[in-house]
């Protein structure tokens, strides 16, 4: 047991100090777990950022769709948005000139 002790105490007393280049080594590793942990969080950010984006396209996306896809209100049988329609003089919309319509129609037909 006498040798054992003495084993002991000599490496209890034995010291060596670490070279230079592994203090720099040990400073590079930490400084590139603070890098790995600066870049870990701006992807964080990132991703939520373009998550963000996705979902305010969507909603604006569907805001226009549904806007665009309204049916016009009717009050009391009438479309207000037709109402401002203009017609003119032209006839098309005159139902007391279809049959004259109809007649020159078919004197066009038969005449060619």
């Amino acid at each position: 047991m006498d040798n054992y002790e003495n084993i002991r105490a000599a490496a209890n007393k034995a010291t060596t100090t670490p070279p230079r280049s592994a203090w720099d080594k040990l400073e590079g590793k930490l400084d590139y777990q603070e890098k790995v942990k600066a870049s870990k969080l701006r992807r964080t950010l990132l991703y939520l950022a373009g998550l963000a984006a996705c979902c305010a396209f969507f909603w604006v996306s569907s805001y226009v769709y549904n806007e665009s896809n309204k049916i016009p209100t009717s009050a009391n049988g009438h479309i207000a948005q037709w109402e401002d329609l203009d017609a003119g003089d032209s006839g098309y919309y005159d139902t007391a000139k279809i049959h004259s319509l109809k007649l020159a129609y078919r004197v066009a037909i038969e005449g060619s």
